[in-house]
């Protein structure tokens, strides 16, 4: 299809969006820059959540944010950005760059859709198709043109041999634009949040670290204190088994003496009963038989 056919095209495509592997670098934009908004929520969560905290813990999670940041997320972030100015240059948008995307470039865009379809417009009439196509595009505010591309595809990928109605293309233009929003805004953001939590670090790191001494102070003086308490449970108990010791000591003292006793009281009863059987006694004869 002859892209003429959308009021506002020019006659001759922009290289960027007729460039070789555009699709294969679009594929690799959405992958770094997914993996580059998780990296950027992390560290909103951190900056927002777990600063504040002035925690030793929250100064770790920083700190290794930050490391994983500067060894991979700086690379990945400047990465982005060229894909993005390849693909989302600023000569596509009014105003240097600060404006919305200019009319002539979503109208090449769009004829390269419709022309995509082996079965047209299903009204038949390209130039009126095209030209509705073209206002309702063109009234979705801060439009990126990596949003309106990723949806043309997507669209004219679906098993279609006509260009569909102006809802299904704007249904998945607005649905690509929420999602390259925020993948373009980690791009632009996520530098200044790295300063900002790399400040943060070097600021609150004295309180912390005071503060983790006082902690560890206070954990090792009650520790000392259920220690102390412990020894002198534990002599205590030993001061009242002494006393019983003692006690049981005599007692044992005591049964030994009776013991004693009772044992002389067995060896005098023995003699005695040896005597008894040893026989009658010898008595004295009588005394007039002395006499005699």
């Amino acid at each position: 299809m002859n892209n003429r056919l959308v009021a506002g095209s020019t006659a001759k495509t922009p290289a960027a969006i007729k460039r070789p592997n555009r699709w294969k670098m679009l594929n690799r934009l959405a992958a770094d820059a997914d993996e580059l908004v998780e990296m950027n929520q992390e560290a909103w969560t951190i900056q927002r959540g777990v600063m504040p905290s002035a925690s030793l813990i929250a100064l770790d999670k920083a700190a290794s944010w930050l490391r994983d940041f500067d060894e991979y997320g700086r690379e990945l972030t400047a990465r982005c950005r060229a894909m993005r100015d390849d693909l989302d240059p600023e000569d596509f948008y009014d105003d240097g760059g600060d404006g919305d995307l200019k009319r002539e470039v979503i109208a090449d865009r769009l004829a390269l859709f419709v022309g995509s379809f082996p079965g047209g417009v299903p009204n038949g009439d390209p130039e009126a198709y095209c030209a509705m196509m073209l206002e309702h595009i063109t009234a979705i505010d801060e439009l990126r043109f990596v949003a309106l591309d990723d949806a043309c595809r997507e669209v004219a990928e679906r098993p279609k041999d006509f260009a569909p109605g102006p809802g299904q293309l704007i249904a998945a233009i607005r649905e690509k634009q929420k999602l390259w929003e925020e993948r373009l805004s980690a791009a632009d953001v996520i530098e200044g949040r790295a300063k900002y939590i790399a400040a943060q670090i070097e600021r609150l790191r004295p309180q912390i670290e005071a503060r983790e001494t006082e902690r560890r102070v206070e954990e090792a003086q009650y520790d000392l204190n259920a220690a102390l308490a412990r020894v002198k449970r534990e002599r205590d108990e030993l001061a009242m088994q002494q006393g019983h010791a003692a006690e049981v000591a005599q007692r044992i003292a005591n049964g030994f003496a009776r013991l004693a006793a009772r044992e002389a009281e067995v060896e005098d009863a023995a003699r005695k009963l040896a005597d008894a059987n040893a026989g009658p006694l010898a008595l004295p004869p009588p005394k007039d038989c002395r006499d005699a």
